[in-house]
């Protein structure tokens, strides 16, 4: 923030003053813009959000109100621009938030489905272990549809499940240490190909086979599923080459369960969710579409007595769809408009609400009353609802939040994607060749709305 306006001045001084109102009246204008849009949340909550000069705006000069005592906007223009925003489709009066399952055991497990139920989820993927030949616990075929592995007798009970969802955690990778994945949306059974006798060489893959994470990844896409690495702490996936979209389970409550039960030191000495998290920020790095999600994997909403109720039932997903449908929920996940949440509550059902995301031209904003940490690159640089892009550093390649309450819970949002302002082509460059992408838009016709943002915001209008 920058202190009142020093007395005398100069010609640069009053040059620089110009361009600042400039910018100011600009960003006032967006103010307003925000706050009309938050006109059902306490005004004052509003006004006082990261220090903004509201007081200015409302005299007409932005300057006006610049008293030592009166903090002030920053004059800084924005480091970074939003390239890519998980969030751009959902409607937040209302699209549905359909709280989700994504990996537990439930496949062969009635019970289980029915205390998912009674906790009140919307979606539940309905899956087991599965393409091992080798382990005799390992599905052999797909549970689906779900009318042949759910009883029809069940579905008087359902007052909240409204849609299971096709999946499996595959784990027909041979070798040390495991590698499992998930395939949410995959309706196609696929198996890992046996390791050959030693001696011997490998035989051809068959078209529903695997060997490799890479492979299993292609194999699942082709098949029309969403590949998710499970539980990825112990091994490096950081420079495997998966391709251009996928998830990660950030959270494992089962991770937690063997962390609490203090009997395996790798578990109990060191926090394996964290360790996965940095991996993930690591990762946004350089893909930026690299989703999050939180899972219950074995600590269920019915697993009491066998962990803390801290840890039962803690992870899951809340996904912003259009509706409680199979190809609405597979649009809204493919997108990235979701949260993983880390739920700590003793009573379940209690993380933080984030009642919308703002993502502007100078800033985003998340309407919540819980703590909002941001982070970019893996540093924090925020602890405020708000966020303006000129706190962002410049080399920065996403920002994503964590919004957290007292008693432990989180929900993490998905990355924004951002590139340095000017920054046209996505080399993260400012130089001629941003000029050039936009003349080249401009004379093809029918720019895209990522190009024609992109050169707006270059000074290249299309």
């Amino acid at each position: 923030m920058l202190a009142s306006e020093p007395s005398g001045g100069s010609a640069i001084h009053n040059n620089t003053r110009g361009a600042a109102i400039s910018f100011r009246a600009d960003a006032c204008s967006r103010i307003w813009e925000l706050l009309d849009h938050l006109k059902h949340i306490a005004a004052a909550t509003a006004l006082a959000i990261g220090g903004l000069a509201v007081a200015g705006c409302e005299s007409g000069d932005p300057f006006a109100a610049a008293a030592d005592s009166v903090p002030e906007i920053s004059h800084a223009p924005p480091n970074v621009r939003v390239y890519s925003n998980p969030y751009e489709s959902v409607d937040w009066s209302t699209d549905r938030r359909l709280l989700s399952q994504h990996h537990d055991h439930v496949a062969q497990r009635l019970d289980w489905i029915l205390a998912y139920e009674a906790a009140g989820y919307d979606v539940l993927s309905l899956m087991d272990y599965s393409g091992s030949p080798l382990l005799p616990y390992a599905l052999k075929e797909r549970p689906w549809p779900a009318s042949g592995w759910v009883p029809q007798s069940l579905t008087p009970f359902f007052k909240n499940i409204e849609l299971f969802l096709p999946n499996g955690e595959e784990v027909g990778i041979a070798g040390e240490p495991v590698k499992h994945a998930t395939s949410p949306f995959m309706t196609s059974y696929v198996e890992g190909a046996a390791k050959p006798s030693p001696g011997f060489p490998e035989l051809p893959l068959l078209p529903n086979q695997y060997r490799s994470v890479e492979e299993l990844f292609t194999l699942v896409r082709s098949l029309g599923g969403f590949p998710c690495l499970a539980h990825p702490f112990n091994f490096d996936f950081r420079n495997l080459q998966l391709g251009d979209s996928y998830c990660i389970e950030i959270y494992n409550a089962g991770t937690d369960l063997l962390k609490e039960r203090g009997l395996i030191p790798y578990y109990s000495l060191v926090d394996r969710n964290q360790t996965i998290i940095t991996a993930w920020d690591d990762v946004l790095r350089k893909n930026q579409s690299v989703w999050a999600i939180a899972v219950n994997d074995h600590v269920g909403p019915g697993a009491f007595g066998i962990v803390s109720n801290k840890v039962r039932d803690s992870g899951k997903i809340v996904v912003l769809a259009k509706a409680a449908t199979l190809p609405a929920y597979e649009k809204a996940f493919r997108a990235g408009s979701f949260f993983a949440v880390r739920d700590y509550g003793e009573i379940k059902g209690r993380f933080p609400t984030v009642h919308s995301i703002t993502a502007a031209e100078t800033f985003i904003y998340i309407e919540t009353t819980s703590t909002v940490t941001w982070i970019a690159d893996g540093q924090i640089i925020g602890n405020e609802p708000l966020l303006l892009y000129a706190n962002v550093p410049f080399y920065a390649r996403y920002v994503r939040a964590e919004v957290s309450n007292a008693d432990g819970s989180v929900v993490y949002t998905q990355a924004f994607a951002v590139r340095p302002v000017g920054d046209v082509d996505g080399d993260y460059n400012i130089d001629a060749n941003d000029e050039v992408a936009c003349q080249t838009a401009a004379a093809r016709g029918n720019p895209s709305p990522v190009e024609t943002k992109a050169c707006a915001a270059a000074g290249f209008p299309l």
